[in-house]
């Protein structure tokens, strides 16, 4: 999908792109996946983030983007659920 054009140009969809979501048990139980299964091989050469709930309720998502099968940057996000300090009238 191409960001940044309306949602019925043809364009900004790119069928031979996959986009997958799911859950393991630990973090053993998706390196097998991502080395023993087929699509999961196939998966771990292309871009993934993993995100994890921590003992706090807290998201946390870690990714890396690779270049050439080298590691160039790895980011780390917080995610929290905003808290609402009352309703705002305009």
């Amino acid at each position: 999908m191409t960001l940044g054009r309306r949602v019925t140009q043809p364009s900004r969809y790119h069928p031979q792109q996959v986009a997958a979501f799911a859950a393991w048990k630990d973090e053993a139980a998706l390196e097998e996946f991502l080395a023993y299964n087929h699509f999961g091989m196939a998966l771990a050469h292309g871009w993934h983030v993993r995100m994890e709930l921590d003992d706090e309720g807290v998201v946390r998502c870690d990714h890396r983007v690779r270049f050439l099968e080298f590691n160039v940057l790895r980011l780390h996000y917080r995610i929290e659920r905003f808290q609402s300090i009352g309703s705002v009238e305009i």
